[in-house]
């Protein structure tokens, strides 16, 4: 067994040991060949004795200090002999190279098996995040499902100004859900220190939203699947402002015609409480990190 860098001729083994991954298959398979077409990127396998692929995993630096590790695969027939380990510290010692000094990873937290690896190679757990989603969207819009007619909350989402950038940053700064994120925003399921620059780039593709009661950062995706997806990966808004500010997510999802809205926030008793009244359904998941020197 050995680690190199990913090559295009490992795609199709790599489609084909990461298949089954998930009830409704994986998203690795397809997105192999061009992860390594992204200089971002860096991609390893695991070979077996015929230096086929049989495992998988990328880095890449979400600044110039830290490094996000994911997307880690290992062949059902490999398992359990220390590959995961091997691709990751490979990984880690290219962030290191870049100048990164913090690695990070993401680990379900019903997940005890990868969460006792991790802690073996100098992991420890930081905080836990709520991905919650509702699905059917347009043929289940009502956000109470009580059986009666939509009616839509009594805010709306609309673009933020660019004055209110450093507003939101400052509001957030000194709030709560600093604390409860450790400082730490998320996109496309990576994970970083929250800059004020990022809310610039937020309010320059049209993610950064605004209604009275707080500021959303979120996104008009594709979903895994292919459905239309609002996607919500930062928010400011008080303890009991929560549930106004959620509600209106759900009203911009509809009015934008999306078939499921999806949240990426910090674990915190006001947005937990409000996004399960609102019909979410959530699981929770732990950043996990190291420093590299």
């Amino acid at each position: 067994m050995s680690i190199r860098a990913g090559r295009p001729d490992d795609a199709e083994a790599v489609a084909s040991f990461t298949q089954g991954t998930f009830s409704w298959g994986d998203y690795v398979g397809e997105a192999f060949p061009g992860w390594l077409e992204d200089p971002a990127l860096h991609i390893v396998v695991a070979t077996d004795e015929d230096d086929r692929a049989v495992g998988v995993m990328r880095t890449t630096l979400t600044s110039p200090r830290e490094a996000w590790l994911a997307s880690a695969r290992v062949h059902p027939d490999h398992r359990g002999r220390g590959l995961a380990t091997e691709m990751n510290e490979a990984g880690v010692a290219w962030a290191g190279a870049q100048g990164a000094v913090v690695a990070r990873l993401l680990i379900e937290d019903w997940n005890e098996g990868p969460q006792r690896q991790v802690e073996r190679m100098g992991y420890h757990k930081g905080n836990s995040w709520s991905f919650a989603r509702r699905d059917d969207l347009q043929s289940d819009p009502n956000p109470l499902r009580n059986g009666g007619p939509r009616v839509p909350g009594p805010e709306r989402l609309l673009p933020a100004a660019g004055a209110e950038v450093d507003d939101a940053f400052l509001a957030w700064s000194s709030g709560r859900l600093l604390r409860a994120s450790r400082g730490l925003v998320s996109r496309h399921w990576a994970f970083w220190t929250l800059r004020p620059d990022d809310l610039v780039d937020a309010r320059r593709r049209g993610a950064l939203l605004t209604c009275p009661s707080g500021w959303v950062i979120g996104d008009l995706e594709e979903g895994h699947q292919g459905e239309r997806r609002f996607s919500v990966t930062w928010l400011h808004a008080s303890a009991e402002d929560s549930r106004r500010v959620l509600r209106a997510c759900l009203d911009h999802a509809v009015e934008r015609e999306c078939e499921s809205i999806a949240l990426w926030l910090p674990v915190d008793a006001a947005l937990d409480a409000a996004h399960e009244a609102l019909g979410f359904e959530a699981s929770t998941s732990s950043v996990w990190e190291r420093p590299i020197r």
